[in-house]
């Protein structure tokens, strides 16, 4: 959207430094809509020797087209206009105001949309089994789709982990340094428990496999899409809550 230029008639008649010359425009006082727009890279190549300037007044510039016409003049700022025959465009105030209206309903938060029926369950097995414990922590039931097919073998996928990272702690005694420290740290804040000597090898537990990355900017990654032997994971039997980012 652009509107006329100038947004009102100039007067000229002292402009003296712009008599005798051949402008691009001869009529660029006058309020007229623009038909051509030329960008920064073309004015590079347009422009030729010759400029003409007056205190208070628009600056006269030499091109290929003729001489054009650009800058600020006495009194501008009360117009907020600028005048310039080639490559800006002043608008009113309603103008701009619409502009900058439309803008923002481009960009507004689009309005909210209905949950998939797998987003209902998943939020209402969130909201039906958030508590809080003794400690105020947030406790949360894994939100599984119901009839999901079991997650079987996943121990001797994590065990096979395990011993990779062994064979890459002798080579890196850092990174195990690291490992060790964040696994007891887990501990200690109650992140994770030990297994009960009776729940070991448990065919109903999903044993996640994880391991260890970086020495600086150390962390320990847990693989929850890890494949078992019957090529299903963890995350292939969650349901997919809504996006609550925009």
């Amino acid at each position: 959207m652009m509107g006329n230029l100038p947004s009102h008639k100039l007067e000229i008649s002292k402009w003296n430094h712009l008599k005798k010359i051949r402008l691009a425009d001869d009529s660029f006082h006058i309020p007229n809509k623009v038909d051509l727009l030329l960008g920064a890279d073309f004015y590079s190549r347009i422009i030729i020797n010759g400029i003409r300037k007056k205190k208070n007044a628009p600056t006269a510039q030499r091109t290929t087209f003729g001489w054009i016409v650009f800058g600020g003049y006495e009194h501008s700022l009360e117009h907020a206009s600028i005048v310039n025959t080639v490559g800006a465009s002043s608008v009113s105030n309603e103008e701009l105001l619409a502009m900058i209206s439309k803008f923002w309903q481009q960009e507004q938060v689009p309005t909210r949309r209905h949950r998939t029926q797998e987003e209902q369950l998943c939020e209402d097995i969130f909201t039906g089994s958030i508590t809080t414990n003794q400690e105020g922590r947030y406790i949360a039931r894994m939100p599984l789709q119901p009839n999901a097919p079991r997650v079987i073998g996943t121990y001797d996928l994590a065990y096979a982990r395990l011993m990779q990272m062994e064979r890459k702690f002798t080579r890196d005694p850092k990174l195990k340094e690291n490992y060790i420290k964040f696994m007891r740290d887990y501990e200690t804040l109650n992140h994770m428990s030990r297994v009960p000597p009776q729940e070991y090898r448990s065919d109903t537990a999903i044993y996640i496999p994880h391991h260890a990355a970086g020495t600086e900017k150390f962390r320990t990654v847990f693989d929850g899409s890890a494949k078992a032997k019957n090529g299903i994971s963890i995350n292939d039997i969650q349901l997919n809550g809504e996006k609550v980012q925009p």
